[in-house]
């Protein structure tokens, strides 16, 4: 039987939390979006049942799904190396003006608003209540 650090160590542990984040990431923007399971699948010509098993972080998905899917939300893939032992944290930034005309700057939390160059910005993170299921 293998330990937890077993898993850890051979990197089977870093692929699973790998899909779990990309599955969170999907849902978050999905809600931006306002778009549902069976959108996405329309969107992604695949069928909603794939859509739920993305969603639980259960697909290995390529790259090349991994940014149709990103596309498919009217978002772009970041992939980033971090540093052993580091963790990174991303904020995204967005023009609020354009935000509030767009509909889908829907956030929980907002760290801050700030004045630069007369345009107002916000400054958000942690826009998802990771206490809620992900895939139905």
């Amino acid at each position: 039987m293998e330990t937890f650090q077993d898993l850890f160590a051979s990197g089977i542990l870093k692929v699973e939390l790998a899909k779990q984040d990309f599955a969170i990431e999907m849902k978050k923007a999905m809600q931006r979006s306002s778009i549902s399971n069976a959108e996405l699948a329309e969107a992604l010509s695949v069928s909603r049942p794939m859509v739920t098993k993305l969603l639980r972080g259960d697909a290995n998905m390529t790259i090349e799904t991994m940014v149709k899917v990103a596309a498919a939300l009217g978002s772009n893939l970041l992939l980033k190396l971090v540093r052993e032992g580091s963790s990174a944290r991303v904020f995204e930034i967005a023009e609020a003006s354009r935000a509030r005309h767009t509909g889908t700057a829907r956030r929980i939390a907002s760290i801050q608003s700030v004045r630069e160059s007369g345009d107002s910005w916000d400054f958000a993170a942690n826009d998802y209540d990771e206490t809620q299921p992900i895939a139905a």
